[in-house]
Formats: C-alpha cells, structure tokens, sequence
C-alpha cells in the first residue's frame, strides 16, 4: 500500500523551510539595524511634535506628523533593500528574493511595535479617528 502526501507537506518543501531557518541568523546580522533606528528615532521625534509644540494641536497637524513619522521610517528601512553580503551569499540555495523576504519578516515586529509608538505619541485630541469598521465600509474599501 502506497501512502499519499499532501502538497503543503513534500520533502521539498519540508527542505526549503529548515534551509529558511538556518538563514535567519545570518540575515538578521546583515540588516542594517543602525538605519532602522536612525529613521526610526527621528520618526518618533516627528511625531511627538505636536505634543511637544505646546499649543493647542489640530486634527491636520496630527495627520501631518505621522505621515512625516512614517516617511523617517521609511527612508529607514530603505536600507532593508540593499544587501552588503549578496556577494558572499551567492552560493546559498535560496533565491535573492527569499532573502530579502526574509530580512522584511525579521523587521515587521519592530515596525508594528514602532507604528504603535508613534501614534500614541500624538496627543489623543489630534489622532486621526480610527472609526468603527462595519461589514458595509470593509466592503467599500474592499471595491
């Protein structure tokens, strides 16, 4: 009797995931993490300007500082895209683009907990509303 296997489980791919994990040490050295921080530090700040401005703080200043938040971050992880090592990494049995797959996947806790950051460093009165989102307004935004 011959036994089946099912597609999400074939030697292949049970190969390319331990391949993956092996990798994450190694990529995680080669991210850029001064640029993160750099970009990352500077978007806190420029959120966190209307806070420290002083005066009263509208709606659009708000809505300003974080769009100018994620713009320092963003040029910070910029950096994410060009890899120093490719060229001693040339011999791994990955493709390139699982690579930097792999170096986005190492960033986006810290990008998730970084985002949470600065929008709680705009004082609460100046936050863009976040808005309850019903069945009908996920569908208009799904169209």
């Amino acid at each position: 009797m011959t036994a089946t296997r099912t597609a999400g489980n074939t030697p292949a791919r049970a190969a390319r995931r331990g391949v993956l994990l092996q990798l994450v040490r190694p990529v995680a050295r080669t991210v850029p993490w001064w640029a993160l921080a750099a970009g990352g530090g500077l978007g806190l700040l420029a959120a966190a300007l209307p806070r420290l401005s002083g005066g009263e703080v509208t709606p659009w200043a708000g809505v300003n500082a974080l769009r100018a938040a994620a713009l320092c971050f963003a040029l910070g992880a910029a950096f994410l895209l060009d890899d120093p090592a490719r060229q001693t990494t040339a011999a791994v049995p990955v493709r390139r683009v699982l690579r930097h797959a792999l170096r986005c996947a190492l960033v986006l806790p810290a990008a998730a907990v970084w985002w949470s950051a600065a929008v709680l460093l705009v004082p609460e009165e100046a936050r863009p509303p976040a808005g309850d989102v019903t069945l009908e307004a996920a569908t208009a935004l799904a169209l």
